[in-house]
């Protein structure tokens, strides 16, 4: 059995093991196909450290590796060609096998026809929120290899919002012709059943983040004391914030909406070296430094709130740590601000997954802006307020029975009172969740259920 993991944004870049939800994703994905297949051959086009791919047993096919780009002008030309030697073995691999086979001549077109199963493991990044550019290159992805035959599996996603005619017609072309889509959530079903997607079978599983074992406790313990956080017996909470969130009363400003599209386009034409030249440089300019449109004083609210109100120390927790949006900028920005800093302590050393989320699973309760920040709460069980920045927030938390929980905007008043609601309610949100998470992981298991459904019905179509 070979299988072949892609995501177009991590496939030339480290962003999967810098953002801690990818990697954790990334980690339970591997673990469940290594159940299902221990013998599997898996390789990745997402570029994994190489102490990743020897602790999890998988191959990477190296790429030109960036730093914070993640296409180049060579990358873009590539997939483009690559595409059309697709389309040409298409059309000539049943009466000219040779020629085609002559066509398939690159390292990465061989890797797809080798593989037994293609699994796009894109997160939430097939969607406009990323720039149309990354809609376009995420779908030459998954037409490589259905044009090379290959079968291609959504696996575990939140697809869209998609706004353009162009990123929803390429969409429903792309996914109409996929073996298999898993949604994680319920808001991407109805989105795709609003663009039209009714070629392949469709399922509601759950995130495989939902599996992720922590680190042990004692583990954490230790950690906890080099970071030297101490509680005395207190309540400790969980604080954490994404950069959509903090920026999201911005998003209505149609110069960053603007600004949003030169920024992808610049990442992916422009030297790495030049773009993180004019990164550094956009800084000096308020309007473009996204941290000038932070509101510290709301959220150093919030901390000291949780201090004042609940007697409790508050633990700054990043959960990405790229170099182009480093939580941990964001978060030093909030603790400069706070009032009570003896008692609100950021995680300063840079974490894995497993790592965090035996730290989050040491919280009382966790106020999170980050998704899989707060899977990794939820999924130990651990009372959580989440500050959405897009609708896969409430499909995530309805999952598990959580929705009212769900802050639509980051104010004061808003977080406070749902702060309020889930302390005064943490005994019966723990029952709730310990229930309802038999059921999630299951559902989080399907996803390779249905893969293997899918493999075995292939391999009995074969034989007959």
């Amino acid at each position: 059995m070979k299988i072949l993991i892609s995501n177009s944004l991590d496939n030339h870049a480290l962003s999967c093991e810098y953002n801690k939800g990818s990697e954790a994703v990334a980690i339970a994905t591997i673990k469940m196909l290594r159940q299902a297949w221990p013998d599997a051959e898996i390789a990745s086009f997402v570029q994994f450290t190489d102490s990743f791919t020897e602790a999890n047993g998988i191959r990477v096919i190296e790429s030109k590796r960036f730093t914070t780009t993640r296409f180049s002008p060579g990358t873009l030309l590539e997939s483009s060609l690559n595409l059309v030697r697709c389309k040409l073995w298409a059309a000539l691999h049943k009466h000219c096998p040779r020629a085609a086979k002559a066509i398939i001549n690159n390292k990465r077109l061989r890797e797809y026809t080798n593989a037994d199963i293609v699994l796009d493991l894109g997160l939430d990044t097939y969607s406009d929120d990323y720039g149309m550019l990354a809609v376009i290159e995420h779908s030459k992805d998954i037409l490589l290899g259905l044009l090379l035959r290959r079968p291609v599996v959504i696996w575990a996603q939140s697809l869209g919002p998609f706004q353009s005619k162009l990123t929803k017609w390429l969409v429903k072309f792309a996914l109409n012709r996929v073996a298999l889509i898993t949604a994680r959530e319920e808001i991407s079903l109805e989105q795709l059943r609003l663009l039209g997607i009714n070629g392949p079978p469709i399922h509601l599983t759950a995130d495989p983040a939902f599996l992720l074992e922590p680190a042990s406790e004692k583990t954490v313990r230790e950690m906890l004391s080099m970071e030297g956080i101490r509680t005395d017996g207190k309540p400790l909470v969980g604080l954490t914030l994404s950069w959509s969130s903090v920026i999201g009363k911005s998003k209505k400003s149609r110069f960053l909406q603007i600004a949003k599209e030169v920024f992808w386009i610049m990442r992916a034409l422009l030297p790495e070296r030049l773009f993180q030249f004019l990164l550094r440089m956009s800084g000096r300019y308020k309007r473009l430094d996204m941290a000038s449109y932070i509101d510290n004083k709301v959220i150093a609210e919030i901390a000291d709130y949780l201090v004042e109100r609940l007697d409790a120390y508050v633990l700054l927790v990043p959960h990405d740590y790229n170099p182009a949006a480093d939580d941990r900028k964001l978060l030093k920005e909030i603790l400069k601000a706070v009032k009570h800093n003896e008692r609100v302590k950021l995680l300063a050393r840079e974490y894995s997954a497993p790592q965090l989320k035996g730290f989050i699973g040491q919280c009382d309760m966790f106020v999170g802006g980050k998704m899989h920040a707060n899977i990794a709460a939820l999924s130990m069980c651990v009372p959580t307020v989440g500050i959405q920045y897009g609708s896969k927030f409430y499909g995530i938390m309805r999952m598990l029975g959580q929705e009212q929980y769900v802050c639509d905007k980051l104010t004061f008043h808003e977080v406070r009172a749902k702060i309020d609601e889930a302390w005064s309610n943490r005994e019966g949100i723990r029952a709730e969740l310990k229930t309802k998470l038999v059921t999630v992981k299951k559902q989080a298991l399907q996803n390779c259920e249905l893969v293997k459904q899918l493999v075995e019905h292939r391999q009995l179509s074969n034989t007959s």
